[in-house]
């Protein structure tokens, strides 16, 4: 904005921006009275033209800018309500992810029961297979029993009287053998049963483990899904958050030069166009002090540092509103007008140069996250 200071003091030859001060007025005056009075009315038509000119052309470029940041701010709301929605999304998928890693955790863990439940089922058959080799050692001793009250009933039967003792016990040996031997056969079959249904156990849980680490490895690729879905969601909100911290500060930065356009039109014009307020209930200063500027980057180091060189533009446009007052600046002396406005600039230069370190640092910042 130094090129404004600069046109001002071409297009208004008539308020002498030199270092004459204003009592050499009537020299200048005398030299140029010796052009005739024609000239120094084309002189003084051409120059009010050329003021009605830039006073146009900068109150249209003000106008513009307006505009501009009316836009600038429609898409700090639009961008606001679409960061919300897509934390909402960024939210639900790292629901998802820790959901997914649960089960899948959970899965892992059935699948070891089941695996561990099938060496057990594995291990009783096992025993029932010695239950059936003792029922068959059982079955075999009954046999051989039941063989030898017969050759005992035999030799009581050939002893006669003498053997008929013997020939009871024979009798009650032999019923004995057989009853053993139907015990045997009912335990065999119960055995054999049990055996039957921990085979059909064990194929049962073969088939869950499977299905088991099948639901693992789904819920795995599943809990990568989302946790990639969650990292790329992540980097869409970090993406939309920077580009929404630009937004703001540009315009923040906007805010200011319509700022300055407002106090150069007010140098054009010889009085104040706009109601002066100081650096706290501004745009920037609201921004800054109570609204998304605060919120967005109250945290950085440089945040405080905006206040002194906002400050001091308000004080250089202070300044240049009282010169515009002055009767020097009514003689045509624009030295102390000039003076209020390279204050503004100078403060101005600090406002735009701590702005782009609040982005960087805000941006740096959230990089390491």
């Amino acid at each position: 904005m130094k090129t404004l200071s600069a046109i001002v003091r071409r297009i208004l030859p008539g308020r002498r921006a030199t270092d004459e001060p204003a009592a050499a007025l009537p020299h200048a005056r005398g030299r140029r009275a010796s052009h005739g009075s024609a000239a120094a009315t084309f002189d003084a038509s051409r120059r009010q033209g050329i003021e009605r000119l830039f006073e146009a052309q900068s109150q249209g470029a003000l106008e513009g800018l307006k505009a501009i940041q009316a836009d600038l701010a429609d898409s700090v709301e639009s961008n606001g309500e679409t960061l919300a929605s897509v934390r909402v999304i960024e939210e639900k998928s790292g629901d998802v992810a820790t959901r997914a890693q649960s089960i899948d955790g959970s899965s892992t863990e059935l699948a070891e029961t089941l695996e561990a439940a099938r060496g057990s089922v594995d291990e009783m058959i096992g025993q029932i297979r010695q239950i059936l080799e003792a029922l068959q050692g059982i079955e075999s001793i009954a046999r051989q029993t039941n063989l030898l009250s017969v050759n005992a009933s035999v030799e009581a039967a050939r002893a006669g009287e003498f053997g008929s003792g013997f020939a009871v016990v024979a009798h009650e040996v032999k019923e004995l053998s057989t009853e053993t031997s139907d015990l045997v056969a009912s335990v065999s079959g119960l055995v054999e049963r049990v055996s039957q249904s921990s085979r059909s156990v064990e194929k049962a849980i073969g088939s869950a483990v499977t299905h088991s680490r099948e639901t693992s490895r789904s819920a795995g690729v599943l809990r990568e899904a989302a946790e990639a879905t969650h990292v790329e969601n992540h980097r869409i909100v970090d993406n939309i958050e920077n580009n929404n911290d630009r937004v703001f500060v540009s315009l923040a930065k906007l805010d200011h030069v319509i700022w300055k356009v407002n106090t150069y039109l007010s140098v054009l014009n010889g009085k104040p166009v706009f109601e002066f307020v100081d650096h706290h209930n501004c745009r920037l200063g609201k921004w800054y002090e109570q609204g998304d500027g605060r919120n967005s980057f109250g945290g950085v180091p440089s945040y405080p540092t905006l206040v002194e060189p906002h400050a001091h533009v308000h004080e250089g446009t202070a300044r240049t509103f009282e010169e515009l007052e002055s009767e020097a600046f009514a003689a045509g002396d624009l030295r102390a007008v000039q003076r209020g406005l390279a204050a503004m600039e100078k403060g101005s230069e600090g406002v735009f140069a701590t702005l782009d370190r609040m982005l960087h640092e805000k941006q740096q910042d959230r990089a390491r996250r």
